[in-house]
This record gives C-alpha cells, structure tokens and sequence, in this order.
C-alpha cells in the first residue's frame, strides 16, 4: 500500500527506477522499461518552484530521515553503557537478572535502561533469554566473549555443565536452597557413575534436581530414569525448565510412561523462574 499522501505521478516514477533491473540487455546495459510504461514529467528541473503535491514528496523524505534519526537517538553512548558492564562482570559470577544488573549499577531510568540493552544488544554484548517467572518473565543476559573483551576481563568458567542459560538455572536453584537451609551440591556423582544438576540435602531430605533446557524434550525423560536408577532413593525429583510450555509436555510424558508414573518416587515439573527469590521477581520482570 502506498502512502495517500504521495502523489501518484511520484510514486509511479520510483516504480519505475527501482524497475530497470529487470531490464537488462544481453551487453549489461541497462535500458528503460517500455515506451508505454514510461512516466510523464520523471525529471523535475532544479529551478523548478515544487507545487503542493510537490512538497508532499520532500515532507516523505523527511520524516524517513527523522525517523533514522530517532532510531539512533534510541541508543544508549557505549561510554555509558560499559561501566555498568563493567559493574555486572566484575561481580564473583554474571547469573543475575537484568533488573538486578541495572540496581546494582544504579541505573534507575526505565528509558536509560531501554537505550542501555538495545546498545549492549546491538553490539552484540549479551544476548537476550526470556524465563517465565509465574504470569511474568525474568529477562536474563548472558554475556558474550566480546563484552568481557570489552571490559578487559577474563571469561570464566563455572563448574556446572551446559551453555548459559542451563548454568544460570543451576545456579537459581543452589541459592535457593542455601536459603532455604539445604546443602547444595553441583553436579553430584551419583552411585550409577552419572552427575545430576544438583543434590538438595536437609537433614534426612534428599531432592535431585534437573535442569531442563535441552532440546528434544524427551533427553529429559532420560534425566529423570537415570536419576531412578542411581542407586540412590530421592524422596523427591525436580525437574526445572524454562516456560509453562515444556512444563506441560513434559508432565503429559511423565503420565504417559508407566515406569515413571509408578514408580513411587514424586516427581515434580516446575519453573526454573520459581527458584528466583520473590523479592526479587520484581526487579527481575517487564
């Protein structure tokens, strides 16, 4: 659909120049579209007084140059944007989220915070994860090689297994169960020779605990046979994923399946979102 405010000899003209690449001859010069096709009055003089309709064309070009304009204006100065890099990066490890980054880095203005992520985003500084904390969703970033480049710090590494977003989910769950007065443990060896995400241990109370961002949802399924067959007797098995979504699929895979069904041991599918302390849920959402 064309812009009613621009005049149809105008947009008849710009049909046509963008046309010539179809009109090509066999020696690569490009000639006109056919005499029939061709426009009246293409070429305006530059001593030419525009009319009214005219100017409608230069009001178009305008606003298309003030809307560029605009766009970078959207943007937050990389001055500005890497001490709080910085500040984030610096601290023991980087699994916090965005609401908690800007509070600890005093950044208080919702549109400074805006400028400041699509710059982070367009420099490809962090990348962007969405987890479903309740009805809401926590914004998560993960840090890419070029922002600890940027700060001039080194990339660590943590001792859980998997990319970011698993490692963040781990780490949710260790702090909330070291809040929650249980021992927490990284990547448990378990008598069968395989690791579980993490053991949460309360006196008697013993939970393994999975973190379910891999893809197909059925290597979960196996997670949690692996963790039955241990040798160990859980009284419970969390697995925590990423939406509402894969909670739902993998619990219709739970019933589904006769050994997991019956197998006497609660099972629970439940939000890595879940395990974000609810004071912090909202700095965490948008």
């Amino acid at each position: 659909m064309f812009r009613k405010n621009v005049p149809a000899y105008a947009i008849a003209f710009l049909s046509a120049q963008r046309t010539q690449q179809f009109y090509v001859a066999p020696t690569a010069i490009l000639t006109g579209p056919a005499p029939e096709a061709k426009v009246k009055n293409e070429t305006l003089s530059s001593d030419v007084k525009a009319s009214p309709s005219d100017s409608s064309v230069m009001d178009l070009g305008s606003s298309l140059s003030s809307r560029k304009k605009s766009k970078t204006q959207a943007l937050e100065p990389l001055s500005e944007v890497l001490p709080v890099l910085r500040i984030w990066l610096s601290l023991p490890h980087p699994f916090y989220t965005q609401g908690e980054i800007f509070k600890k880095a005093g950044v208080t203005s919702g549109s400074k915070q805006s400028r400041m992520k699509k710059t982070l985003i367009r420099q490809r500084l962090i990348t962007e994860h969405r987890l479903q904390t309740g009805r809401t969703k926590a914004i998560v970033w993960e840090p890419t090689e070029k922002a600890y480049n940027a700060v001039g710090l080194p990339q660590p590494k943590f001792p859980s297994k998997g990319g970011y977003l698993h490692q963040f989910g781990v780490h949710q769950v260790v702090q909330w169960g070291r809040q929650n007065n249980y021992l927490a443990e990284i990547e448990y060896l378990l008598p069968n020779k395989k690791s579980v995400d993490v053991v949460l241990k309360k006196e008697k109370e013993v939970s393994l605990v999975e973190v379910g961002i891999s893809r197909p949802i059925d290597k979960e399924i196996h997670n949690i046979v692996k963790d039955l067959s241990s040798g160990i007797a859980p009284d419970k098995i969390l697995m925590a994923v990423k939406d509402g979504k894969t909670k739902k699929k993998i619990e219709e895979l739970i019933r589904a399946d006769e050994y997991l069904s019956n197998c006497g041991v609660n099972i629970e599918v439940t939000l890595i979102g879940d395990f974000i302390k609810k004071e912090r849920r909202q700095n965490a959402t948008t």
